[in-house]
């Protein structure tokens, strides 16, 4: 007899961890887990230093277009999107409570990861150069400082482009891909660094910047 009283009670404490448990996800979602950038589950998210979280893709574009702050309150915030490290603790709770939607969210993100590895910021300069040769460059423009600090970060790539008039990349024009194989930064902010040319590409616009041009490439 006893054991069948228990039984209920035991029904009972299911049953209300499973409401705790739905009703904690729900808090989760809507406090802790929707990117204020595309207000969607976050995908890999990155918490910057002022406290505030976003997608590493949503964090990349929003900061590809704006100076070192925060996008939600404008603070200062040093952070490389493409090698900060992960959160991990809002990682493993979104994808435990919400499996489904993280999945999907994952195959988002990898493609408009797959997008950003065909851009490259432009370098201007009036030199010619072929695929193979070595570039030597002192950089000391704080756009190009700025520039080359997202590369050394991400893929390291940018684009050469040869011109000897405006300074501005124009569709179907042909500039040479560069990877930097060394770059070190003196104390100033001043950059010194050695990058191959490794193939000719044509220039696509992609996104125009307020101090430079990041722009698609296709090989030529």
């Amino acid at each position: 007899m006893e054991l069948e009283k228990d039984i209920p009670r035991v029904q009972d404490h299911k049953l209300a961890a499973a409401a705790t448990t739905a009703s904690s996800s729900a808090s989760i979602e809507a406090d802790m887990l929707t990117c204020p950038l595309c207000l969607n589950l976050v995908c890999q998210p990155i918490t910057v230093p002022c406290g505030h979280t976003f997608c590493r893709v949503c964090l990349y574009m929003a900061m590809q277009r704006s100076k070192k702050k925060c996008p939600n309150c404008r603070a200062v915030c040093h952070v490389e999107p493409a090698s900060h490290a992960v959160n991990v603790m809002l990682a493993q709770i979104a994808q435990k409570c919400f499996p489904k939607q993280y999945e999907q969210r994952l195959l988002e993100s990898k493609q408009e990861q797959e997008k950003f590895e065909s851009t490259s910021p432009i370098f201007f300069y009036n030199n010619c150069l072929f695929p193979g040769c070595l570039l030597h460059l002192h950089l000391f423009e704080q756009r190009y400082r700025h520039m080359i600090n997202r590369c050394v970060s991400s893929n390291r790539k940018f684009i050469y482009l040869p011109n000897f008039t405006d300074y501005k990349a124009k569709t179907g024009d042909v500039g040479l891909l560069a990877y930097i194989d060394e770059c070190e930064f003196l104390p100033d902010g001043r950059a010194l660094l050695k990058a191959t040319i490794q193939k000719r590409v044509k220039v696509e616009p992609r996104l125009h910047e307020k101090q430079q041009t990041t722009n698609q490439t296709r090989s030529h």
